[in-house]
């Protein structure tokens, strides 16, 4: 492991196979860059390359995102390999992760209705982050809460009813709960764009059964 003030990070294997990343070398995965937005702060890094272990080259990261380059880069290469284009992506609450659209790429920060509900800081700006609030965990994360929300949602719609899996009801009921506690009720075919945090920490909370990389989620749908 090299030295952070060199801004070096590297392995001491030569044998890293960058087949499946269509890179056929260090070289060539150098040339591929990404951009992130950590609040209204622009940075740029290249990756080096992707097996196992992630490695970076750090000399052009800030030590304020270090912590979170891990989670930041992981989203970042999934976008890349889908042939999905780099988002202009805001994030401020740090719970964010790059969603398969730049439409769904919301921070909680920047949805008024949602931000509303956070605490303020001197700069009159919103901190922390909405899954972070008791009222989240205990709306769209409490199970028992999320049955009985489900079996009311059945008792109004009928047969129009979402129905799936268990572990799909969770979640839609998660995000129903969600868009009742900040947008109150909109009405039928009505939809909004859900925060990118609050979309991971459900999808978190209630996977699908078996390996979450071979499970392809539904986005957000008009």
């Amino acid at each position: 492991t090299g030295k952070m003030d060199t801004g070096s990070i590297c392995s001491s294997s030569s044998s890293s196979d960058f087949s499946e990343f269509d890179f056929e070398s260090e070289d060539e995965a150098k040339k591929s860059y990404f951009t992130i937005f950590t609040g209204h702060k622009i940075l740029y890094y290249p990756c080096i390359y992707m097996t196992k272990t992630l490695f970076y080259n750090m000399y052009m990261i800030p030590k304020i995102v270090f912590y979170n380059i891990y989670m930041n880069t992981k989203n970042i290469f999934l976008q890349y390999l889908h042939n999905i284009p780099p988002s202009i992506y805001r994030c401020s609450c740090g719970h964010c992760q790059v969603q398969p659209t730049q439409r769904e790429c919301v921070c909680c920060h920047s949805v008024n209705v949602v931000s509303i509900k956070l605490e303020y800081n001197e700069d009159d700006k919103p901190t922390g982050c909405i899954t972070d609030l008791s009222g989240f965990n205990t709306l769209c994360l409490d199970e028992l809460v999320l049955e009985i929300a489900f079996k009311l949602y059945r008792i109004q719609y009928g047969k129009k009813a979402y129905n799936g899996p268990y572990h799909k009801k969770m979640r839609h009921t998660g995000y129903r709960q969600f868009v009742s506690w900040c947008w109150s009720f909109l009405g039928e075919h009505i939809r909004v764009v859900l925060p990118s945090c609050v979309v991971s920490k459900i999808r978190a909370f209630f996977p699908p059964p078996g390996l979450e990389e071979n499970f392809v989620f539904t986005g957000f749908l008009d």
